[in-house]
């Protein structure tokens, strides 16, 4: 049998914060310190997954169980986890046992959730909303994603959450 390491703790704010102290928690490192007024469309997008993200991510927090840390952020944070969450109403959670995730039906999620992840899909260069994830053409939406994450989470390049 498997046993996984022991996880360390998360920072207080995402063990009980609400989403504007994980909210500020996420942006606090955005970009080197721009905000979305900056005029910088990268930072822009950034700021917008990011609000999105935390509200998401409380909501499960709170609802479902999820143990938010760094790699659950990580996690809804890929292009793959917001267009399953956006598209299908399925968060995909960690399984911490097996160190891969599983989709989380949430058909109870509020309109007022997935409503700002549908808005950053439609808004990211090279992302076809009529179509799956899966079935998206060519990588500019992986590229365009990628660079959106590169802003929003510069300090996480080397594994580490914000504090």
């Amino acid at each position: 049998m498997y046993v996984p390491p022991t996880l360390p703790d998360p920072p207080q704010s995402l063990r009980n914060g609400d989403a504007i102290d994980i909210r500020d928690l996420l942006l606090r490192h955005l970009g080197g310190g721009q905000t979305a007024g900056d005029g910088d469309p990268l930072t822009s997008r950034a700021t917008r997954l990011l609000g999105a993200a935390a509200a998401v991510l409380t909501w499960m927090r709170d609802r479902e169980a999820l143990r938010l840390d760094g790699a659950a952020i990580r996690l809804a944070l890929q292009l793959r986890s917001v267009a399953t969450l956006a598209n299908r109403r399925a968060f995909l959670m960690p399984c911490w046992a097996t160190g891969w995730f599983r989709e989380q039906p949430v058909p109870n999620m509020p309109e007022s959730l997935i409503y700002p992840l549908n808005a950053y899909l439609a808004d990211l260069p090279g992302y076809d909303t009529a179509l799956p994830y899966d079935g998206q053409r060519g990588g500019e939406a992986r590229r365009q994603h990628a660079r959106v994450l590169f802003v929003a989470l510069p300090s996480w390049t080397a594994g580490r959450l914000p504090s």
